[in-house]
């Protein structure tokens, strides 16, 4: 039943697969904790006991099977490492995504925070992106494409940096549509996500893989990446960075990384802080 309650999301197979062992494993622990609990009470019991008395094998018994059933379990821990949590990703067809938190960073722009399944990360694989998409008035289906500034490390949301662009006539006279729709979504509310989506992945150490369009699949590698980025263009280059400088799995000491970034004003500046 508590497994079952947690999903608010169309999931695949391998993802509901997945999720369902990473509830045993939970359960698994919660057992853990009760059997080593038993133990050490029981063996302040059994240190108060002579050999003599009669209930010592009653107590003692159930005590070395706690204390045998507690040294497997955590050898068995040490060998086998943490469970990695379930991915949401990849999803074929768009789904929705609540909006749980929004932050307000500029004038223009915002911190959007989506909900993910109960102990999942999203699963994006880093130099790719997520698309967007909702039916406006007219009927017509509006898509766009976002980077996250949140990985994987991250369990259970995902944060999307997001310049709102109003009409501007007479050059831009509509704005931007989705970002529009994105900042008058209230708390709750849904957005359609469907991914992962681009042509290039970062492996770490200074390896990509790139799908150039008509191409086969390339492998390089480098020991310098040069960046170039403008405004809400950083985030792709801020989730390469944070993967090469950061994230244990992919950074290394040999990778060097040069970026140059411009915007129209100092206020423009997003992710400042990251």
């Amino acid at each position: 039943k508590n497994l079952l309650c947690h999903i608010s999301y169309p999931l695949s197979l391998k993802s509901f697969r997945t999720m369902f062992l990473h509830r045993i494993l939970q359960m698994q622990q919660v057992s853990f904790s009760l059997v080593l609990c038993c133990f050490l009470s029981q063996m302040t019991m059994v240190q108060a006991m002579s050999l003599d008395d009669p209930m010592f094998l009653v107590v003692a018994i159930p005590t070395a099977i706690c204390g045998i059933i507690s040294l497997v379990y955590i050898i068995f821990k040490l060998l086998s490492g943490s469970p990695q949590p379930p991915k949401v990703l990849p999803v074929d067809d768009y789904t929705p995504f609540p909006l749980i938190d929004k932050k307000v960073l500029s004038h223009d722009s915002c911190r959007y925070t989506l909900g993910l399944p109960e102990g999942h990360v999203l699963g994006l694989p880093i130099g790719q992106h997520i698309s967007l998409k909702f039916t406006g008035p007219d009927g017509k289906a509006v898509q766009r494409s976002y980077t996250p500034v949140t990985d994987d490390t991250v369990v259970g949301r995902v944060e999307l940096v997001v310049k709102v662009y109003r009409p501007l006539p007479p050059k831009f006279p509509v704005g931007g549509l989705l970002s529009q729709h994105l900042d008058s979504l209230k708390i709750g509310e849904t957005i359609l996500v469907k991914g992962p989506k681009g042509h290039l992945t970062y492996k770490g150490k200074g390896k990509f893989s790139t799908k150039p369009l008509g191409k086969p699949l390339e492998e390089r590698s480098c020991k310098y990446i040069g960046m170039m980025a403008g405004g809400t263009g950083i985030t792709p280059m801020l989730q390469i960075l944070q993967a090469v400088f950061l994230n244990n799995k992919y950074r290394d000491e040999t990778t060097k990384v040069k970026l140059i970034y411009c915007n129209q004003t100092p206020d423009d500046i997003l992710v400042r802080e990251e």
